[in-house]
């Protein structure tokens, strides 16, 4: 029997982009262009031609949004600590 295989959830949250837009850039610290880049790891729902979740991205500026920046920055410990940030942000409201 040949089993149906599962989508998984790819977690969006709008709100969550534009508070890590309105973040510096992570390599070089410019704050007025950066951009929500998903990190790509297939433990965190990147695969193929899909982005991972929402809460995997970080802040950076066009110049940085490399797939070699995002390697050499040390990201997974930074995607936890911007998380965290929010959360704490979110919860101080």
């Amino acid at each position: 029997m040949i089993y149906p295989q599962v989508k998984p959830i790819k977690y969006r949250n709008p709100d969550y982009l534009t508070w890590i837009r309105s973040l510096p850039c992570l390599v070089c610290g410019c704050r007025h262009k950066s951009i929500a880049c998903h990190v790509r790891r297939e433990y965190w729902g990147a695969g193929g031609s899909t982005k991972s979740h929402d809460y995997c991205a970080i802040p950076l500026c066009h110049e940085h949004h490399t797939y070699e920046n995002e390697r050499k920055y040390g990201t997974d410990r930074k995607i936890a600590e911007l998380l965290m940030e929010y959360i704490e942000m979110r919860r101080n409201r």
